[in-house]
């Protein structure tokens, strides 16, 4: 957020308008909807894991490929994560 201070100016006013001094709790994180977002987005654009791997449990047809049971599945997140045909403006 250093590079953002708009946004980082934003959450900050959030928290304080809506937690003031009391004690932060689950409850209250909840009500920082501004925040959710920046958390997400930052995961999103900046995911703590590159990937992930999956076995596929059955075989299946993907379009002209062939997966077998079995087969190590491997999903790449950050490419997904940044697809200008999801994300317009990643």
């Amino acid at each position: 957020m250093a590079t953002e201070p708009v946004i980082q100016e934003k959450v900050y006013e959030e928290i304080c308008q809506e937690l003031g001094d009391d004690e932060v709790t689950h409850e209250k994180l909840n009500q920082l909807p501004y925040l959710d977002m920046v958390i997400s987005e930052t995961l999103r654009m900046y995911p703590p894991g590159i990937r992930f791997d999956r076995v596929a449990s059955c075989d299946y047809q993907l379009g002209n490929y062939h997966i077998p049971k079995g087969s190590i599945i491997n999903v790449s997140v950050y490419p997904i994560h940044h697809d200008p045909n999801v994300w317009p403006d990643p």
